[in-house]
């Protein structure tokens, strides 16, 4: 706690300077939507980027992202290219979204403001989506959208290193929109939407859903498999998420059968080592694999970003090795949220 206390000291002036104006703030010359959190890890901010991403694009919007590039290795400006590169040149997040939106421009950049100017005058963006910046005030943003885990709430979290809080819960008068986001019930979303309602904001509820399950080895879809008979599946799960266990969780309200649940860290760099633990629990089950009409190896899609090429040249498409995508759906204030999409594209 009292590490805690400098940490809440620090932020407080910190965002002090920038309020008061005594730090600049950039002001980029197109609109800037700020996806983020006030909690550390697993609140969905990238799966909501590219909710973001794809409702423009549908619009016809040229939109682009940017983020600092989390667990990679390279420096400076670096424009994802999903084909060519992995985890280790983009960070698994901008990669994601990349393999998503392969006719986008996506990039990586510590400096955000330099990721801006060059993703305006060198890609032609009409609109930027900043992903994990709510803490990141050089830039100026349009919208401000924070996510909150409806399993981790912050108003009963402390601060890092003794809690999850990545600042002082009132920065969230900053926010825009509040997306309330992995509510495991009803009941569970509206408590958690009534001690947010003391700061003001419009609240935005969503869940993820399953959009389908793909092969390693970019054939697409897993042939024979639907969403609708995944309680014929069987199933090897692991993942390196900020929240392991809501996936896992997700799986097994699916139908799906999950034989064995594996957790690393969030951004995890996988090894050989724990890959080929991971298929002998794989040979393990296999042996009962007729009780099942299927029996993959199955984790995230980001988690699939970040090992694929590794998977392919150690293993090719020896193993089942497949990947989750899902989508978001909304249960509330959908509305609202596309009217203030809507009226950034307003000259």
């Amino acid at each position: 706690m009292p590490f805690s206390w400098v940490y809440g000291w620090v932020m407080w002036l910190r965002n002090g300077l920038y309020s008061t104006g005594v730090k600049s703030i950039y002001k980029a010359p197109i609109p800037i939507i700020s996806v983020g959190n006030i909690s550390a890890g697993g609140t969905g901010k990238t799966p909501f980027a590219i909710y973001l991403m794809r409702w423009y694009a549908d619009r016809g919007v040229r939109v682009a992202y940017l983020s600092r590039g989390y667990g990679r290795k390279t420096k400076g400006y670096v424009l994802v290219k999903p084909t060519e590169g992995d985890a280790t040149q983009f960070g698994d997040e901008a990669l994601s979204v990349a393999v998503r939106f392969p006719a986008l421009p996506v990039a990586v950049c510590e400096d955000r403001r330099e990721g801006i100017r060059r993703l305006v005058d060198e890609e032609g963006a009409m609109l930027i989506v900043l992903d994990d910046a709510f803490q990141h005030r050089k830039v100026a943003r349009d919208l401000e959208l924070v996510l909150i885990d409806a399993n981790r709430p912050p108003s009963r979290d402390h601060l890092l290193p003794a809690g999850r809080l990545r600042e002082p819960i009132q920065g969230l008068k900053r926010a825009d929109f509040l997306i309330v986001n992995k509510a495991r019930t009803h009941a569970m979303r509206e408590q958690v939407e009534k001690r947010l309602q003391r700061w003001g904001k419009p609240l935005v509820a969503c869940q993820p859903a399953f959009e389908g399950i793909y092969d390693f080895d970019g054939r697409g879809l897993v042939e024979g498999l639907h969403l609708s008979n995944a309680h014929k599946v069987g199933v090897i799960a692991f993942a390196g998420l900020g929240n392991n266990a809501y996936f896992f969780q997700q799986l097994g309200n699916a139908g799906f059968e999950v034989l064995e649940t594996i957790g690393f860290a969030d951004h995890h760099t996988y090894s050989v080592a724990e890959l080929q633990k991971i298929v002998t629990l794989y040979h393990q089950h296999s042996e009962n694999s007729a009780n099942f009409d299927s029996l993959l190896i199955l984790t995230t899609e980001k988690d699939y970003c970040r090992i694929r090429h590794v998977v392919w040249k150690e293993y090719g498409n020896k193993y089942p090795f497949s990947f989750v995508r899902i989508h978001l759906d909304f249960l509330k204030g959908a509305a609202r949220l596309e009217k203030a999409l809507k009226e950034l594209l307003i000259d």
